[in-house]
């Protein structure tokens, strides 16, 4: 029992005194390999919780809607760039008489 103690906590001492010189001579390369492990997790969950958004009835009802309004303003523009001329020359025809 006393010879697995000893036997343990040398191997947890050579364990982390290996990583902690690793950390102390190159602590760029620690943190560049931090810094992507983390985008890599933040990515990962705003992909799943976007799945689980897009395949949600709120979200395809609120997409038909925006489809339709996005329809409707492109044919009420259309409306207004044909019509407008044709009113602006009836006003020319009311400021010819007057």
């Amino acid at each position: 029992m006393n010879i697995t103690l000893k036997i343990t906590s040398l191997l947890g001492l050579l364990l982390f005194g290996f990583l902690l010189l690793l950390i102390l001579t190159s602590p760029d390369t620690i943190e560049e390999s931090a810094k992507g492990f983390v985008r890599y997790q933040i990515e990962k969950e705003v992909q799943a919780k976007q799945e689980i958004i897009s395949q949600s009835t709120t979200a395809e009802k609120a997409l038909n809607i925006a489809t339709k309004l996005g329809f409707e303003k492109e044919k009420t523009q259309q409306d207004l760039n044909n019509k407008l001329p044709e009113k602006n020359r009836c006003y020319d025809r009311i400021y010819v008489w007057l």
